[in-house]
């Protein structure tokens, strides 16, 4: 008879790097639909990374790996159930990203109107609807083919690769932010202190912020 400890779900170092895939190619492909969305509904070409040196939006990557994990365990029930867990899932992802944008940075990317059935501003109805209905198309069209590709690169040299693409996006990542928060600062009318700050400043201009991240704006108090 197995014993309990045999049942219990591991975290390999595979699923890890599963994991980190997941979230680079739902990055790389959120920010290819929101481009091509912003272009049809716009007309115009507009930035929709997340990060400064990317093609890639780490709200979609980090949502897609969210759809996986909530997913798993109803895939099995049927579309409805898919749908109401990323319904939710994907609500809840929102409402808290936004949050920790706000509370963190003091910016915003998106506020929901009203009309859109709005929930605090941070996450909507609508939008709720549209993770359900993405997580059932991504559950059994997408994911799969996702799955079976990232098998193979990590069945050759894809595991050196992950930590490249790792290393870089930490780096990305930390930059981003401290250009966030210093570009927070400056419409403050709060000057640079420090060396680090001057560089920043001299770098990462309000121009090139408003250009690279076009839907952020300050929240107001």
């Amino acid at each position: 008879m197995e014993s309990m400890e045999t049942k219990k779900p591991v975290i390999t170092m595979h699923k890890l790097y599963k994991a980190f895939w997941i979230v680079v190619i739902g990055g790389v492909i959120g920010y290819i639909v929101e481009t091509i969305y912003c272009l049809l509904k716009n007309g115009v070409f507009e930035s929709r990374q997340g990060l400064l040196y990317a093609p890639f939006s780490q709200i979609y990557g980090l949502g897609a790996l969210l759809l996986v994990v909530v997913t798993l365990p109803v895939k099995d029930k049927g579309n409805k159930w898919i749908f109401g867990v990323c319904a939710i899932g994907g609500g809840l992802f929102e409402f808290v990203c936004s949050w920790v944008q706000e509370y963190f940075l003091g910016v915003q990317s998106w506020d929901y109107p009203a009309f859109a059935l709005s929930l605090t501003g941070r996450t909507s109805l609508i939008y709720m609807v549209f993770w359900g209905a993405l997580g059932v198309f991504f559950a059994r069209c997408i994911y799969p083919k996702i799955s079976l590709f990232i098998d193979r690169v990590l069945d050759s040299s894809g595991r050196f690769l992950t930590w490249i693409i790792a290393v870089f996006l930490l780096f990305n990542s930390l930059v981003t932010v401290a250009a966030v928060a210093r570009w927070t600062d400056r419409q403050a009318g709060e000057p640079a202190q420090y060396e680090y700050q001057i560089v920043i400043d001299r770098i990462y201009t309000d121009s090139l912020i408003a250009d690279v991240f076009p839907q952020m704006e300050l929240v107001n108090d």
